[in-house]
């Protein structure tokens, strides 16, 4: 078996020394890398169970203008139409 070493000779591998150790979070995140509540899914998502969170984030997102404005107008097409249909059961 080759024992392979660095320049100061520790093993490669050898944690046991915390200066060689890294940020471990830099293992577990992606450079560049969004965050749940900005990727395009679950702000779908949160329109569709949540809409007043939903709402914001899409307008607080990457999102193109457009699509924004037709979000909105959606949820809010929907709530009218809830609220409208709830007032002619009455």
């Amino acid at each position: 078996m080759v024992d392979l070493k660095d320049k100061d000779g520790h093993r490669l591998g050898d944690w046991q020394r915390k200066d060689l150790r890294g940020d471990a979070n830099d293992l577990l995140e992606a450079p560049g890398a969004k965050q749940w509540y900005q990727q395009t899914f679950w702000v779908i998502v949160l329109l569709l169970v949540f809409w007043p969170l939903g709402i914001y984030l899409c307008w607080k997102g990457d999102w193109p203008r457009f699509a924004k404005v037709i979000a909105t107008v959606a949820v809010a097409a929907c709530i009218a139409g809830m609220l409208w249909v709830r007032s002619t059961l009455a």
